[in-house]
């Protein structure tokens, strides 16, 4: 089966990006989003209203406003309107009431640096939750044809970009509010100035639009970076044993320094690119300060007074339009890796399973059935099956045998609804298993695979992972059945013993252990041993087969094994061969055959009768 990597987010402009990712963060919280823009609101008015009281400062502390034009005029209209809420305008009031505005700003910005937090980390909470989630109710197909690695990466790595781009993306709000406010000022002092200075800004910007292009373009390469190394690594580590074991450290090694290289190189060029549109603008600044003041001086003959005041709103406002045009580079160079998670979790809701009745059990009372199945991975080779008839009877032991990638997998995860018949039907007494059926189904089934995976976590949780209400004495019934019992007593912790990555502190046979005796805990209506016992040794073997045979009452088992000894518990066995059912019969009769297909399997082992 070929695994389908995922495609890069489809190549999109910065501006909708950043409109799909406000859309996010007002659409997960509101309250949060709109409270955040309030206190932006609230910290900009605070500095405009302190910068309007200047002109009024200026003038009680002695400077002669008279002939500045509008700068009087407005020094006159704040000393009118503090003497109508009964404020005589002198020099202590108006710095007391300056104090007062500079504090609330530091305090409404402390509020709103928390509140920028608090949206930051719920819709980034909200966000990965929803692509985890995603992940979890896609349909098997869709994973089997997907890279784990890619999901991981998108959690991690792009998760930690993504959770800049609201702090920065309100920073920079509150960057321009304060410069339209600034503007506003400068405007009613001085229309011609300010109009000089949109125009310069609206240049200086145009000029630039090139190198924020640039910087999207770059993080986009970045994050792409970023995901070939997370997708080497965790392949590098998952078979680190085979590595050293071929020594094979040095192509390991070689292949990981190549992806780091490209990470570096992408980090390097964005760093580049962020540094060339910084010195771009602040020279171009510079250069817009010097032709103000020319312009101030020899062209529009302003007073001292109002130049004096116009060059202090200018220089308050240069740092912040710096600080917003950073702001927006990093913006530029942080928004692919929010569209990579958005595409990511496009991919997977589109291929989400049908949600079916939660609550529901679907019970198995007679039999299972395949009648005429048919399904292909959409590639040529193995694992497809093609008009597949079997049947599992209710109690009975049921066993799949044949070659490597004849069909029995894909058999399995057919009658586990995992993957859906593309003709013929999958049966549960009769009643044809639907996409909408697979949730209550799967309650029903207790499945042991060939590498029994286990968590990082204790035997208990191991087992509670597997049916969450058990309690200690059920788990222990079930380690007994299982043959675990033992090994498991002996440790210091018992079932509080931690199993390590992967079960990595068990042996193979201890694992494939843990694994049944979590299946077992299940209880279980139909239990799937997928080479489930190929690490126990014969008499661990049969004596967990002599286990499994006394569930006949409540229990279905099928059975897929390699090794023939296994199944010789078994009522019925299929022969699966190239996708389809080749023999089926008991295993003293298919043993007869003399040239028959489970009979040459029979001969290779050494087991002919």
């Amino acid at each position: 089966m070929q695994t389908e990597s995922a495609k890069p987010a489809p190549r999109t402009g910065m501006m909708s990006d950043l409109a799909a990712y406000l859309k996010w963060i007002t659409a997960t919280a509101p309250l949060l989003a709109w409270g955040a823009f309030l206190l932006i609101v609230l910290s900009s008015l605070s500095e405009g209203l302190g910068l309007a009281l200047l002109p009024s400062i200026l003038s009680v502390a002695g400077l002669d406003l008279q002939g500045a034009g509008n700068l009087e005029v407005f020094a006159h209209a704040m000393s009118r309107a503090l003497a109508a809420v009964g404020l005589k305008p002198t020099l202590a009031v108006l710095l007391v009431i300056f104090f007062l505005l500079t504090s609330m700003r530091t305090l409404l910005r402390r509020v709103q640096y928390l509140g920028m937090l608090a949206l930051d980390q719920s819709s980034l909470l909200a966000l990965r939750n929803r692509l985890y989630r995603a992940v979890l109710n896609a349909n098997w197909l869709f994973l089997c044809r997907s890279r784990s690695a890619e999901f991981a990466h998108a959690l991690t790595s792009e998760m930690t970009r993504v959770g800049q781009i609201t702090i920065l993306s309100l920073t920079l709000a509150g960057e321009i509010a304060v410069a339209m406010i600034y503007g506003l000022i400068t405007l009613v002092l001085s229309p011609a100035f300010a109009g000089l200075v949109v125009a310069a800004a609206a240049l200086l910007i145009f000029l630039l639009r090139g190198t924020v292009t640039s910087l999207h373009d770059s993080g986009a390469r970045f994050s792409a970076a970023t995901q070939r190394l997370h997708n080497g690594m965790s392949e590098v580590l998952q078979h680190l044993k085979t590595a050293k074991t071929y020594g094979a450290e040095g192509q390991s090694l070689q292949m990981f320094v190549s992806f780091n290289r490209d990470v570096m190189d992408a980090a390097l060029d964005m760093g580049r690119r962020r540094a060339l549109a910084s010195a771009l603008f602040e020279g171009g600044s510079i250069l817009i300060l010097c032709l103000m003041i020319y312009v101030l001086i020899e062209m529009l003959h302003a007073p001292a007074a109002g130049v004096l005041m116009l060059l202090l709103i200018f220089a308050r406002l240069i740092p912040h339009l710096q600080s917003g045009h950073q702001h927006f580079r990093e913006l530029a160079g942080m928004l692919p890796s929010f569209a990579n998670v958005m595409e990511q979790v496009r991919r997977c809701e589109a291929a989400a399973e049908p949600p079916g009745d939660q609550d529901r059990r679907l019970k198995l009372q007679t039999f299972i059935s395949l009648d005429a199945v048919t399904f292909s991975y959409g590639t040529a080779g193995a694992g497809a099956v093609r008009d597949i008839d079997l049947v599992i009877g209710a109690g009975k032991i049921v066993a799949l045998v044949g070659p490597s990638g004849a069909g029995k997998s894909t058999i399995i995860d057919l009658i586990m609804g995992l993957l859906t018949p593309q003709s013929g039907a999958v049966s549960i007494d009769g009643h044809r298993l639907a996409p909408a059926d697979a949730h209550a189904w799967r309650k029903e089934i207790g499945y042991v695979a060939q590498d029994a995976p286990l968590l990082n976590l204790t035997v208990r949780d191991n087992m509670l992972w597997g049916r969450p209400d058990a309690t200690d004495d059920e788990i222990m019934a079930a380690l007994q059945r299982a043959g675990a019992a033992p090994f498991i007593e002996a440790l210091p912790a018992g079932l509080d013993s931690i199993v390590g990555e992967r079960g990595i502190l068990f042996s193979q046979g201890e694992r494939q252990r843990l694994a049944l005796a979590r299946a077992l805990l299940r209880k279980p209506a139909l239990l799937i041993l997928d080479e489930a016992t190929n690490g126990l040794d014969a008499e661990t073997e049969t004596l967990v087969m002599r286990q499994i045979d006394g569930l006949r009452a409540t229990t279905s088992v099928l059975l897929v094994a390699h090794r023939l000894s296994t199944i010789r518990w078994a009522d019925l066995v299929y022969v699966i061969d190239a996708g389809a059912v080749a023999e089926s019969g008991r295993w003293d009769d298919l043993n007869r055959r003399s040239r028959g297909r489970f009979r040459a399997l029979c001969e290779a082992q050494y087991l002919v009768a």
